[in-house]
């Protein structure tokens, strides 16, 4: 009897030290799965993170080498085709020196071409005309909407006869 009572106390020592030693690898099994949950969960913000980044970065990159590669002037008013041509060329001319600067330095200062061309006087054909800027679209591409008035101050100094004094 002893016997079957030593096989009886092992059976259930054994049966019970198992299960104290599956609860303990069941919890330390937990943890681990509640870890991996958690590395997969950071992965996957850094991924996203990463793909903000990249594109920040490709977003950066094209908008630094965004440049002037163009300027188009265009007359709107002239009195004359000639002088719309002329005024046209003129402008082009002495704009030319911004042509492949980064679009931020107009970006920054929308009023740049204003400052450079609005009130300016251009001799063509013998007439004096003061340019007015009446808009610019900032691009690649930058168009420059003119108006070439006559110069009034230049225009009545050539009418009116010079006076004399007694």
């Amino acid at each position: 009897m002893k016997h079957k009572q030593f096989f009886a106390t092992l059976a259930v020592g054994t049966l019970f030290g198992a299960s104290a030693l599956l609860a303990m690898r069941g919890h330390d099994l937990d943890l681990l799965y509640l870890k991996y949950l958690q590395v997969r969960e950071s992965e996957q913000q850094l991924k996203e993170d990463k793909q903000k980044l990249e594109d920040e970065l490709s977003h950066a990159q094209k908008y630094k080498n965004r440049r002037l590669r163009k300027l188009n002037i265009v007359v709107k008013e002239a009195p004359d085709e000639f002088a719309k041509v002329a005024v046209q060329r003129e402008v082009k001319r002495q704009l030319n020196s911004m042509l492949d600067k980064e679009l931020t330095l107009l970006e920054n200062d929308p009023e740049l071409f204003n400052k450079l061309l609005d009130g300016r006087t251009i001799e063509v054909s013998g007439q004096s005309l003061t340019l007015q800027v009446k808009a610019v679209v900032i691009g690649e591409t930058t168009s420059i909407f003119i108006h070439a008035v006559k110069d009034v101050k230049a225009s009545k100094h050539h009418e009116e006869p010079p006076t004399t004094l007694p």
